[in-house]
């Protein structure tokens, strides 16, 4: 048994289910796959609400229409027989239509409400998969997360009960492999004990993924994405970066820790807990550079976190003048690249406004730097760390 997620990364165009097709078929295991929704449309819902209770019912129902139709192109592009999503997708218009007019006559949205909403995305993109890979012959079924995934009342950011998960999973996802090889779940969201949709907060699809993989006692967990595993740096802007082909969790968790996007350190509690890999892929390159986490020590691989930080209050007062700061995080145990990392620093602050400071971790290091050298500063740290 092996759980494979899929995220919004790679689900958003022709060429990305395309690609999710393929490695599903390629496959001899049996698989839960999770599935998070398409593109940013969460983003886009959670717009649509706010567009209801600070502007107005009209301006809400375009955005509404917009997702809509967004879902309507994908059906019309990829699935042969559209009828179960249509069905789906009119049901779901209709009650986020009902939801926004509610939110602007009363002005108010609660957090119930807001998880309903916000869990729609996934809703539609489980259903769409779940079409999608029946129409290319894959035997696969569906079941409802809210079945499986138990959590408490904490609307927004609810926790699962871990007990609970547990028996659901053995009474109820277990034997849904009789029948089927795949069986999709949706990620984000979960129902708490009276049955309410809740959501369990920022990327936690990753979560449920590792949750699911956990309790199964799978042979492995894959998150699937646009990038050939964890890079010695941010590609964004660094243009040759390395793959970091193995981490143990405590150096993932360390890195989950100081903001590296792909990786958020409750994800790894689980696996860590039970000895799972975890494995970051890239789904237009399956065969190629991945990133597995494991129990396997292996050499800290230099890496470079790179994090916007006009949000960080406390270090405003240190820039007055409003400019942009980037936040640089240097994961490494070479000692020589460490002095290197301050004697950069150091010329730097001759003539620029730098702080330099070390948390208490002896493997991360850390520089909060104005944005204008930022670049320059940026490209030296990565020279450094592939010599």
């Amino acid at each position: 048994m092996k759980v494979m997620k899929f995220g919004g990364s790679v689900l958003h165009h022709e060429a990305g289910f395309q690609a999710m097709v393929d490695i599903v078929k390629r496959q001899d295991d049996k698989h839960v796959i999770v599935i998070s929704a398409f593109s940013d449309i969460t983003r886009k819902l959670n717009s649509m609400m706010h567009s209801a209770l600070h502007q107005s019912y009209d301006i809400a129902l375009t955005e509404l229409h917009s997702i809509i139709q967004y879902h309507e192109m994908l059906s019309d592009v990829l699935l042969p027989n559209m009828t179960i999503f249509q069905e789906l997708l009119k049901k779901t218009s209709t009650l986020l239509q009902r939801l926004v007019k509610g939110i602007s006559l009363t002005k108010e949205i609660s957090s119930r409400i807001s998880d309903l909403i916000l869990a729609q995305g996934e809703i539609l993109a489980t259903c769409f998969v779940k079409e999608l890979l029946s129409s290319h012959e894959v035997n696969v079924g569906m079941i409802d997360s809210g079945n499986i995934i138990i959590t408490n009342d904490v609307h927004g950011s609810a926790k699962p009960i871990e007990a609970l998960v547990s028996h659901h999973v053995h009474t109820t996802l277990l034997p849904a492999f009789d029948e089927y090889d795949y069986i999709i779940i949706a990620g984000f969201i979960g129902k708490n004990s009276h049955g309410d949709i809740t959501t369990m907060g920022y990327e936690s699809s990753n979560l449920t993924a590792a949750l699911l993989g956990s309790t199964l006692k799978a042979e492995e967990i894959t998150i699937w994405t646009d990038v050939c595993g964890i890079r010695s740096s941010d590609p964004k802007h660094i243009v040759n970066t390395i793959a970091i082909p193995r981490l143990s969790y405590m150096q993932a968790q360390e890195l989950a820790n100081n903001g590296l996007k792909l990786l958020h350190h409750w994800m790894l509690d689980l696996p860590l807990k039970h000895s799972i890999p975890v494995s970051i892929a890239n789904a237009f390159d399956d065969e190629g550079e991945k990133t597995t986490i494991s129990n396997e020590y292996d050499e800290v691989v230099p890496t470079i976190i790179i994090r916007h930080s006009q949000d960080m209050k406390k270090y405003t007062q240190l820039f007055p003048d409003n400019e942009l700061i980037f936040h640089i995080s240097i994961f490494t145990q070479n000692d020589s690249i460490i002095q290197k990392i301050y004697t950069l620093a150091s010329e730097l602050s001759m003539n620029e406004k730098i702080i330099v400071k070390t948390f208490e971790s002896r493997n991360m290091h850390h520089v909060i730097i104005r944005d204008h050298i930022a670049h320059y500063f940026i490209n030296a740290l990565h020279t450094l760390v592939e010599k």
